[in-house]
């Protein structure tokens, strides 16, 4: 999780306070532009129109809110990847029975979406992809507008969910580049924001296709037995939100506009490289990223010695890293015939000197 900066906590406790103060609804009200904003900053960020932009509470709502929105018919294939992540997973899974089938394309020996296998496994049915920029369980940044381009060549009408879930804040991501049809996104993790925010990204000729699973009085409304759709209404939106939160994403994300999504992207790759430099010349230590496509996510596993062990090790000496196992990607898991990893997330706050302790910290465990 991304550590949101002073003045976002602190206005969202003074925005919470002012609600108690002068009720929900009256204090929304006198903060409409700041709400208004939220679409702007997201706009900037993705290079995309206002109205391409809805608030949702976590990633895995909204691609669950767009996927289940679909319908589906006994000639479609749904096409994953082996690193999907198991949400969106068991969502697919559960509407197998829809579908002709679901087909997995593979990663190749270093973690990556192998271009090869993909072509194969495209076919005239195949109806929605959904690709994962950077998974959770492996930093890898795929070549998402290379992919995407595969896709659209082959079928411009194949729907694209692109999971920016671990990449957006890290990594340049510009709609008008990579061809997909939705992105969805986390407000917690390197865009820093409040959790409990995220956003969706979907593209303006979708919203007249899908027949969306959850609808209330901000999207539509009743025309004697009809329901009918406002026009210009953000999809997937509902009147109830946490508005101090969804300013505190919008804060979040102006903060990472100012400082450069590029400088960010260049001051995170050096400290992975960092990172992996000092660690290299240990043999029992096995990174899972390729070199060439790394991101601030680092994924390791030290042979011999158990996964959650050094995650409590690390843990007492205030270091914060997460176990990433099947419960997170079934199919990575199995594919690389791995039971867990420890994850390290690093950001463009983290410094050498931090990095300097967690390296000692491994090392004492080697020795």
């Amino acid at each position: 999780m991304g550590l949101p900066r002073k003045n976002i906590i602190k206005f969202v406790s003074s925005y919470l306070y002012n609600e108690r103060r002068y009720g929900g609804y009256e204090f929304a009200n006198r903060n409409k532009t700041k709400i208004k904003k939220f679409y702007t900053n997201l706009a900037n960020l993705l290079n995309a129109k206002e109205n391409e932009i809805s608030f949702v509470s976590n990633t895995t709502l909204g691609w669950n809110l767009f996927f289940n929105s679909l319908s589906l018919t006994k000639k479609d294939e749904i096409l994953i990847f082996e690193n999907e992540y198991n949400s969106n997973y068991i969502s697919i899974l559960k509407r197998r029975k829809e579908i002709k089938r679901i087909v997995i394309s593979k990663i190749d020996q270093h973690g990556l979406i192998c271009e090869e296998d993909l072509k194969n496994k495209l076919s005239k049915n195949t109806k929605i992809c959904s690709l994962q920029h950077i998974s959770s369980q492996c930093g890898n940044k795929n070549k998402v507008e290379q992919i995407c381009k595969i896709i659209k060549d082959f079928n411009p009408s194949i729907i694209i969910l692109l999971d920016c879930c671990q990449s957006i804040g890290q990594v340049d991501i510009d709609v008008k580049k990579i061809d997909c049809d939705v992105i969805i996104g986390s407000g917690r993790k390197y865009l820093c924001g409040p959790r409990g925010t995220g956003f969706m990204y979907i593209k303006k000729y979708l919203k007249k296709k899908i027949d969306p699973i959850f609808e209330d009085m901000t999207t539509t409304f009743i025309d004697g037995k009809k329901i009918m759709a406002i026009e210009n209404s953000r999809i997937f939106e509902n009147f109830e939100q946490p508005i101090a939160l969804k300013i505190g994403l919008s804060m979040a994300v102006e903060q990472i506009l100012k400082f450069g999504v590029k400088k960010i992207e260049k001051k995170i790759l050096s400290l992975s490289l960092y990172l992996r430099n000092e660690l290299k010349k240990f043999k029992q230590i096995i990174f899972l990223e390729c070199l060439n496509n790394l991101s601030g996510i680092n994924t390791f596993y030290i042979k011999n010695i158990k996964t959650e062990y050094i995650f409590n090790i690390l843990r007492k000496n205030s270091i914060s890293t997460q176990i990433s196992n099947q419960s997170v990607s079934y199919l990575y898991f199995k594919k690389n015939k791995i039971h867990e990893v420890i994850r390290v997330s690093l950001h463009y706050y983290n410094t050498k000197k931090e990095i300097d302790f967690f390296i000692k910290k491994i090392k004492n465990l080697l020795i």
